[in-house]
């Protein structure tokens, strides 16, 4: 078969050798019109009374209970929600309250590196003297906020 020819449609109903089905893959022509061949031909239509028994169905108890039971209320999907919310924020508390501790523990680990090592230039010590004054200011800062926060809490 010459890939200039189109196929007949007729050769659809018995059937295509594997040179018209690579032709039928490379041609938009032949292949719409195989394509309207199998929406026209292939495809079944439902029984007339198929909607009518399927809604009918639909409308028994035994159904209405199945399909009610996959369904959360809108009071346990808010208490799930709030069950996900109060665990971010509990995680975002104690990430809060444990970093600083191990930031700081980490930063008297590297000074204590940093002050064994001779090898340092002063442009990395001022580097290092300005990253740990930033991190003490951030530590005071969320120390005064935490008191804040422990003084409110006593006063209601």
């Amino acid at each position: 078969m010459e890939k200039q020819q189109h196929i007949n449609p007729e050769y659809f109903k018995t059937g295509l050798s594997p040179e018209e089905y690579s032709h039928l893959a490379a041609c938009p022509f032949c292949c719409e019109q195989f394509a309207d061949y199998i929406e026209n031909q292939e495809l079944i239509t439902a029984p007339a009374h198929l909607k009518s028994s399927i809604m009918e169905r639909s409308r028994d108890l035994d159904v209405q209970i199945v399909a009610g039971s996959n369904h959360l209320s809108k009071r346990l999907q808010l208490f799930y929600f709030s069950l996900k919310v109060g665990a971010a924020v509990l995680c975002a508390l104690t990430m809060l309250t444990i970093l600083p501790g191990v930031s700081r523990e980490i930063s008297a680990r590297q000074d204590a590196a940093a002050r064994q090592s001779k090898f340092r230039s002063e442009q990395q010590w001022d580097y290092y003297e300005t990253v740990n004054y930033l991190t003490e200011q951030l530590g005071r800062l969320s120390n005064i906020n935490m008191e804040v926060f422990k003084n409110d809490k006593k006063e209601r």
